[in-house]
């Protein structure tokens, strides 16, 4: 496989369609600094794929799109395609030629082919894969990527060997793996908690299943008797309805006939007033007609005065123009008699300048002459010094010549004296890497035992660690628990909350009357509330308070007998019965007979009870006379030995009256409204306890989490100090491994310095033959040279002689052309004398001609004031004739307009008495409009309720209803006695049916995804250990053949010295980082960063080049590697591209002339046009075909 082309079209500088062939060999790509060459190196690796416009050379990835130059307007996209051949299918895929283009618009869109068929970016990346072809691949060797490579990190090193190794892809499998591995697991943990959530759930869904279908059944009975209450009510709202719109139509038939009489005096009001309009309009045009006239008046008068004014001003004039033209006329005939004086004295002016001007002539061509003369012996003399300064040149080229041979042969000496010294070195290096070796023996030992007792401690943390998350469980799960018994109770406050808010169980008329009082404070303003929020009594003794008060618990508690009397009517309208207890009709209560003899007796009611100061003469009224009993066997007999109007209640609610009627059996729905309220007390102190008991327990968690933590990094701190044991015992051992490859290095360094020495020496003996040339030469040009210096010196004086006469002769030259000057300047100011009398003889002779044509018009202006004048008084006389007319219109009309508004007055008194007539009934209509409205509002509140508690639509339901007689007071007492049995059951989730079906699916099918997520957790590990074991064999193969090519390479591009590539830590050689030793010849530098650039740039070449050998790319690409190279260097790198010619194909970006020797084809990149690249010929001057000469040949 080979790269056949690349094709740019708007890509960075190639504005135009552009297409480089790629042959067999070197191609070398040439063209000066700017030109565009590294362009090329982007777009390969932007077709391959890279991402970072960074990398690219550009601020964001629309960067690479041409934007366009002086001359030429912005691409909208840009485009790149590689051809490769693939005739040895190396590329997966059946076709002998491959093309791969991407392509970028300018609105951010883009795209991949793969043979003109759209693929994605990571088929191309698999497609290229171990391949050693990518963006990052070491196919592509940049300038700055040569450096890079070496001053990354060990870690960073390892993708360029893994590219070489072909284990890229095994580590792409491993990445996929192991992210797959992560998912399962964070997936089987999640699914474990859900699983125990799920099956938790589930045993606390069953039991409110079960209270939900009992909340369904007495919801459904609910609902159908509230429908036959509702429809009822919603009937008899119906019937008073219709009344109300029959009395309505009445009175809105006698409002139409008194607006239809009111319609037709407002008509004639209308007809009258738009007569009045029309004589008042015609008034005020004859009143503007008036004022127009005397304002005329008044601007004629103005105009005759000021004629009179300007024909004054105009005889003024006349008499100043002519005294000017008098004054004019004789200052004009002075000025004529100084420009004939200055006339005469300018033609004398003129002759001597014509005689000057002769001299100067003959002069400047002599100056001429004595010029030419100097001039040839000058052209002489430069001829003779350039002649010098290229012997100066070539002089100093020698003596830089034989000194660098003498640096070059101490430099040799100097190498060979230091291979000589290295030589005995090494069996220093030996001793010493011996004893370092045992050294590092012992220190093994110590961090292995270091390790066992850290493991030791680690293992009793990880117990105490599991106790501690034990405790914090069992903590969880019971505040948990308190916050689901605290959850409860809200739900039971709220239900409670929300009966009380909703009166439920309180009569119709009393929650009508509570309702409207609580909206309008002032209605019902005598109503203190209910006997049951009057009283507060304990939860446990409430019911017993409530079977005492039998059905007063609802009674209105009022403060006057008298404002119940006084809003009787309003009590009428409400929708049932209420029953009252006036404050002010209770009588005193004195209580002087002592039950504590009596020992079945357990209390007085009214000392269980709790009321207000103001409520207190309610409470002993309502309980002072009634006695708590054990049984109502113990309530029969003392009620015969107590005296008279005692009440007694037992502790099960029986209760026996006063005038001994008996209370048993179970209460009515109307009970339960004092145990409500004492339950809704009692809700709130036990919501206080249970949030005092959760703010506990949760201090206890977070303790038990501050104990995890401090644990956990107990935990931490013993896996680090181990990590760190185990790095050190690993980093020991590889320094083990590494001082024996340093022993083995060693002894294959002796005979190697032997051969450097050899070659030394050889090249010392050169340096001298190639010195003594240098200075044959050196002592031929000094002999010349003297030559030339005394014919110099001859030039110089004849141009000394030369430059004096031509000084004389330019000095007079300077004089004439002095005196020219002034003579010159005297008959320029002459002429600009005559000049200014002329002018002012032009502008006199004009200003007597404007004052002439200015005396002619003021004598017609005053002509034309005298006229206007008489024309003015004229208009004056008709002006006061029309004012006269005007004025006897504006009397007629006037009286006109009184009349009208006579007749308006009288027709607006009848037309009050009908809007008086029309607004009492409108009052009327007004007042029945309100009944109706409040009827309806009835309706929609009754609608509203009914949606509201049981979802209908009253209007529908209504449609097909019959009203009929039923015992509403049953069930009336059946909806209270449902209604208690709901509220017993307690907070219901209606949705636990659905709910506890779909937990027992999830929960089945949960377990089930859990036993397949453990099977693929299975063949994930399996699949992670024979890619491990794999990708290590790998790796190790190759990186030993890279290793020998690198030492082997190194030598011979340094001509000499050692160079090596060390894992870190063999053990691990997936994971662990690359040492990179290299020491060029006579050196011993302890880092690579020390190196010069040129030597960076070789170890990087021979380390690329190495692993070239070892898995050659079908293609390398380089961009000005060898910039920083020298002649000997570049010679060395060329010999050793040529050995990979068999195996990969070069494209090289160079400036070097030693490059371009070894190229087969070579192409120019140029900017002919500014900003735009373009590819042309290139050719070689005939100085430069000695070093351009090449087997291969230039291309267009």
């Amino acid at each position: 496989m080979q790269l056949k082309k690349i094709i740019l079209c708007g890509f960075k500088s190639f504005a135009d369609k552009t297409e480089f062939e790629f042959g067999d060999g070197i191609t070398v790509v040439v063209g000066p600094n700017g030109c565009g060459k590294s362009n090329i190196v982007d777009a390969v690796k932007w077709v391959l794929g890279e991402q970072s416009a960074k990398s690219l050379r550009g601020g964001n990835m629309l960067d690479v799109i041409f934007n366009g130059s002086n001359s030429r307007k912005s691409m909208g996209y840009a485009e790149v395609t590689l051809v490769f051949a693939n005739t040895s299918r190396l590329l997966k895929t059946d076709q002998d030629d491959v093309a791969v283009t991407r392509k970028l618009y300018r609105s951010g869109e883009s795209e991949y082919l793969l043979n003109n068929q759209p693929c994605r970016l990571k088929d191309i990346r698999e497609m290229f894969m171990d391949t050693g072809i990518g963006a990052d691949a070491y196919s592509i060797i940049e300038q700055g990527k040569v450096e890079l490579l070496l001053q990354a990190s060990k870690q960073d090193r390892r993708a360029i060997f893994e590219e070489a190794a072909g284990i890229s892809k095994y580590k792409a499998r491993k990445k996929e793996a192991l992210r797959k591995l992560e998912r399962t697991d964070q997936n089987m943990l999640r699914l474990h908690d859900i699983v125990e959530e799920v099956d938790k759930r589930l045993r606390s869904i069953k039991y409110q299943a079960g209270k939900a279908r009992n909340y369904q059944s007495y919801s459904s009975r609910l609902k159908e008797l509230r429908l036959s209450q509702y429809l009822s009510d919603y009937y008899n709202l119906k019937d008073e309805a219709q009344d109300l719109q029959k009395q309505l139509t009445g009175l809105q038939d006698e409002i139409l006939t008194l607006t239809t009489a009111s319609d037709q005096a407002q008509a004639q009001l209308s007809s009258l007033g738009h007569e009045l309009d029309q004589t008042v309009n015609e008034i005020r045009q004859v009143e503007n007609q008036l004022l127009q006239c005397t304002s005329q008046i008044s601007n004629q008068e103005d105009r005759i005065e000021l004629g009179r004014r300007r024909c004054e001003e105009l005889q003024e004039t006349l008499s100043k123009s002519r005294q000017q033209m008098q004054t004019i006329r004789q200052s004009l005939q002075k000025l004529h008699q100084d420009l004939a004086g200055d006339q005469a004295e300018i033609q004398q002016t003129e002759q001597h300048l014509a005689e000057q001007q002769g001299q100067l002539q003959l002069k400047q061509e002599s100056y001429r002459e004595l010029a030419l003369e100097l001039a040839e012996r000058r052209s002489q003399l430069e001829d003779e010094k350039s002649g010098m300064i290229d012997i100066v040149r070539r002089t100093a080229q020698l003596h830089n010549e034989i000194q660098s041979l003498d640096i070059r042969r101490n430099t040799l000496s100097g190498q060979k004296d230091r291979l000589s010294s290295r030589y005995g070195q090494i069996g220093l290096e030996m001793e010493g890497l011996l004893t370092q070796r045992a050294q590092l023996n012992e220190k093994q030992q110590q961090a292995q035992q270091l390790l066992a007792d850290s493991q030791a401690r680690l293992e009793t943390t990880r117990q105490q660690l599991a106790g501690v998350n034990q405790e914090k469980l069992t903590c969880g799960e019971n505040l948990a628990s308190a916050k689901e018994y605290r959850s409860g109770l809200v739900s039971r406050q709220q239900l409670l909350s929300d009966l009380e808010a909703n009166l439920e169980g309180v009569d119709s008329g009393v929650r009508q009357i509570l309702q409207e009082k609580s909206q309008n404070p002032d209605s019902f303003y005598y109503v203190k509330g209910m006997v049951a929020e009057l009283l507060r009594a304990d939860v446990k003794y409430a019911t017993i308070i409530e079977a005492a008060l039998t059905d007063k618990a609802q009674h209105l508690v009022v403060t006057s007998s008298q404002a119940v009397l006084e809003d009787h009517s309003r009590l009428e309208e409400l929708a049932g019965r209420v029953q009252m207890i006036c404050l002010d009709r209770i009588p005193p209560y004195h209580n002087g007979y002592d039950f504590s003899v009596h020992p079945e007796v357990k209390a007085k009611l009214i000392d269980l009870v709790e009321a207000a100061p103001d409520n207190e003469r309610l409470a002993w009224h309502l309980l002072g006379k009634t006695i708590l009993v054990d049984t109502i066997d113990s309530a029969v007999r003392l009620a015969q030995v107590a005296p008279a109007g005692y009440r007694w209640v037992s502790l099960e609610g029986e209760v026996l009256e006063a005038d001994g009627t008996l209370h048993m059996g179970p209460m009515t729905g109307q009970a339960g409204l004092i145990s409500r309220k004492s339950e809704l007390r009692q809700l709130q102190e036990s919501l206080t306890e249970a949030e005092d008991r959760i703010a506990e327990m949760q201090h206890q968690f977070e303790q038990y989490n501050h104990q995890i933590h401090h644990l956990e990094k107990n935990l931490q701190e013993l896996r680090t100090a181990i990590y760190e044991t185990n790095t050190e015992e690993i980093e020991t051992r590889s320094r083990i491994e590494q001082v024996d490859q340093n022993l083995s290095r060693l002894k294959r360094e002796q005979p190697l310095i032997t051969s450097e020495m050899a070659g030394l020496e050889e090249q010392i003996e050169e340096s001298l033959r190639l010195q003594a040339s240098s200075q044959q030469n050196l002592n031929d040009l000094q002999t010349v040279n003297q030559q030339r210096q005394e014919q110099i010196n001859i030039l110089e004086e004849q141009i000394r002689e030369y430059e004096a006469m031509a000084g004389g002769i330019q000095d007079e030259i300077t004089e004439l052309k002095v005196s020219l000057g002034q003579i010159q300047q005297k008959r320029v100011a002459l002429r600009d004398k005559s000049a200014n009398i002329q002018m002012q003889i032009r502008q006199q002779e004009h200003t007597i001609t404007t004052l002439q044509n200015d005396l002619k018009n003021a004598q017609g202006n005053f002509d034309s004031s005298q006229r206007a004048i008489l024309a003015a008084e004229s208009r004056i006389s008709e002006l006061f004739m029309n004012r006269q007319e005007y004025q006897e219109k504006n009397k007629v009309f006037t009286e006109q307009r009184e009349r009208f508004q006579v007749e308006i007055e009288k027709l607006l008194e009848q037309a009050r008495e009908l809007r008086s007539q029309k607004e009492t009934r409108q009052q009327l209509q007004h007042e029945l409009e309100l009944r109706t409205s409040e009827n309806h509002l009835r309706m929609e509140n009754l609608s509203q309720r009914a949606h509201d508690e049981i979802g209908l639509d009253l209007e529908e339901g209504f449609r097909n209803y019959a009203h009929e007689q039923k015992d509403w007071e049953a069930i009336r007492a059946e909806i209270e006695d449902l209604k208690q049995k709901i509220e017993r059951l307690g907070n219901i989730n209606l949705d636990a049916i659905t709910e506890q079906e779909e937990l027992e699916q999830r929960s089945t099918h949960l377990n089930q995804e859990l036993t397949d997520l453990n099977t693929a957790k299975k063949q994930l590990e399996q699949l992670i250990e024979r890619i491990n074991k794999e990708s290590t064999e790998l790796f190790r193969q190759n990186f030993e053949a890279i290793r020998e090519n690198f030492a082997d390479l190194f030598r011979k591009l340094f001509g000499g010295g050692r160079a090596e590539i060390i894992l870190e830590d063999p053990e691990n050689v997936l994971e662990c980082g690359i040492e990179i030793i290299a020491r060029p010849p006579g050196k011993q530098l302890q880092s690579i960063t020390l190196m010069s650039g040129g030597e960076k740039t070789m170890t990087a070449v021979a380390l690329l080049m190495a692993i070239f050998k070892s898995k050659p790319s079908p293609f390398c690409l380089m961009d000005e590697v060898d910039a920083a190279l020298d002649e000997a260097n570049n010679e060395r790198f060329n010999l050793v591209v040529q050995e990979f010619l068999k195996e990969s194909q070069f494209v090289v970006i160079t400036h070097s002339r030693r490059t371009m020797a070894i190229a087969d084809t070579i192409y120019g990149v140029t900017m002919q046009e500014q900003g735009v690249s373009k590819k042309v010929s290139v050719r070689f001057s005939s100085d430069n075909e000695q070093d351009a000469s090449t087997p291969g040949n230039a291309v267009a």
